[in-house]
């Protein structure tokens, strides 16, 4: 694993961190509804106070659509750098 890291470029890397995140991101969205019920029975919080529940979703839903974005900005700059070399490749060869 330490080889193939070192072999990968900036982009693979930020782009296999922002994947990894996205999951749990998802697998969180999934289980608030749970995992807020039992923390507002443990700290007896009535329910329907604020945003609640929906609020966590709407916040969590938000962060992944951001992750989202950044995964397609490092897209975009990873092909802008393939190309790069590409062309630079090309010039080298027709010299």
């Amino acid at each position: 694993m330490k080889k193939w890291w070192k072999q990968r470029s900036g982009p693979v890397k930020v782009l296999l961190v922002l994947a990894v995140i996205l999951v749990i991101q998802l697998l969180l969205v999934v289980a608030t509804p749970t995992l807020s019920q039992r923390w507002d029975t443990a700290h007896h919080v009535p329910g329907g106070e604020g945003w609640g529940t929906f609020g966590l979703l709407v916040g969590q839903l938000s962060l992944c659509a951001w992750n989202l974005a950044v995964m397609f900005l490092t897209c975009v700059v990873w092909f802008i750098l393939w190309l790069h070399r590409r062309r630079k490749l090309a010039e080298k060869t027709n010299d």
